[in-house]
């Protein structure tokens, strides 16, 4: 046996997804039958470890995330405060800004090597492939714990194989990187522990729920389309817009210095933006500028996707504007 530092030195450094993986020798097919359920199902006994995982990347500290695992029970801290919580009915997501969002089932964090605490589902696999796995498997050691080393094949959207080392008595992933081998994420400390105190895996301060954020963030769109709304009333103009019928416009953004860019939508749809008068070229922003002109405050532009306007449509559009192009 050998230990996966060693394996490590001798990783590919980058690989090609071709048409099809190679098939798997049967001693490896073999492996992979007893390890596939491992590493979703887990072991018949209940898994209950704690310990840290370290997301590694040249350049920067080391994240630690301290991991508490009690069968479908997890809870993920960082620095002392709590990341995640679940009790395998209910997580609570932790935010910086706000109180612990509460979902009514099980669900997980990624991000920072903290989907390691968590097993790979079917799911996981339809929607992120990496199902496949690659030979040879090899039995090292992580953390001093007997596991295997293998590679999944990468689905043609990804460049390189994921590489991983797997727990033999639990089937967690111990280890997973894909290209360079310096920007990975492992288990650090990891210890296996008869019980787990009961109160590490709920939560009972306050809480979000779903729906409570759901209509907060309706609220708070609401008064940001309205906000947007006023700034057009404000400083570019009171009067309705209508070309063909009456146009909707949405403000995506604006500046202190009356500059702004709109879309369009009702009888055509299309851009509006203006800047300060320049004189000097204008990056729009826009694919294209299908009407341009100046008046004595502001440079303005106009796009209009799939159609046209005339040129009696662009004057009724500059008069709601309230603007007099230079002649």
């Amino acid at each position: 046996m050998v230990s996966y530092e060693m394996l490590r030195a001798r990783a590919t450094p980058y690989f090609r997804a071709e048409a099809s993986p190679p098939a798997l020798s049967s001693a490896d097919a073999e492996r992979w039958t007893e390890l596939r359920p491992l590493m979703m199902d887990g072991p018949a006994r209940t898994v209950r470890v704690s310990g840290a995982i370290a997301s590694v990347e040249p350049g920067r500290t080391a994240h630690v995330t301290r991991v508490w695992i009690d069968g479908d029970k997890v809870r993920l801290e960082h620095e002392g405060s709590p990341v995640l919580v679940t009790d395998g009915r209910q997580t609570w997501h932790f935010r910086a800004d706000a109180a612990p969002l509460l979902v009514p089932r099980r669900s997980e964090s990624h991000g920072d090597g903290r989907e390691l605490a968590f097993r790979r589902t079917e799911q996981d696999v339809e929607l992120f492939d990496f199902g496949q796995p690659l030979g040879p498997f090899v039995p090292v050691e992580h953390l001093g714990r007997p596991a295997w080393s293998f590679a999944f094949w990468p689905p043609r959207s990804k460049p390189a194989q994921m590489h991983v080392v797997v727990d033999a008595a639990t089937g967690l992933v111990l280890h997973q990187h894909f290209a360079d081998t310096e920007h990975h994420v492992e288990w650090v400390e990891l210890d296996e522990v008869d019980t787990q105190p009961a109160e590490l895996f709920t939560w009972s301060g306050p809480a979000q729920t779903e729906a409570e954020l759901r209509v907060e963030q309706e609220i708070a769109d609401a008064k940001d389309l309205a906000d947007r709304a006023r700034w057009f009333r404000d400083h570019v103009t009171n009067v309705p817009l209508a070309v063909r019928g009456q146009l909707d416009v949405l403000v995506n953004r604006y500046s202190p210095d009356g500059r702004f860019y709109a879309t369009l939508r009702g009888p055509f749809d299309g851009g509006l933006t203006r800047r300060p008068r320049a004189g000097t070229r204008w990056r729009t922003g826009m694919s294209k500028v299908d009407h341009g002109w100046t008046d004595e405050r502001w440079d303005w532009a106009v796009s209009v996707w799939d159609d046209e306007l005339t040129a009696d449509e662009v004057a009724t559009l500059q008069r709601q504007l309230g603007t007099r192009p230079l002649t």
